[in-house]
């Protein structure tokens, strides 16, 4: 099965945003998306910080599985 967005279409960023974009509803950290890239960002000082960065960590592989995201590109 094929999933993501044509190479080289004019359409293609805007399929990818709305194909990405439910991710922030199963994600506590902050997260920045800029075209292909998706960073998760969260400030650790106390373990329940670095608790919920590992769940969201967990989250986004999950998500990635469901939507069956490339993880090697």
């Amino acid at each position: 099965m094929l999933s993501g967005v044509p190479q080289g279409s004019v359409l293609g960023p805007l399929w990818f945003v709305l194909y990405i974009n439910d991710i922030d509803d199963v994600i506590l950290s902050k997260i920045s998306k800029f075209a292909a890239d998706t960073k998760l960002c969260r400030a650790v000082g106390y373990d329940q910080e670095a608790d919920i960065r590992w769940k969201d960590l967990r989250r986004m592989f999950r998500w990635s599985q469901d939507w069956l995201f490339n993880l090697e590109k």
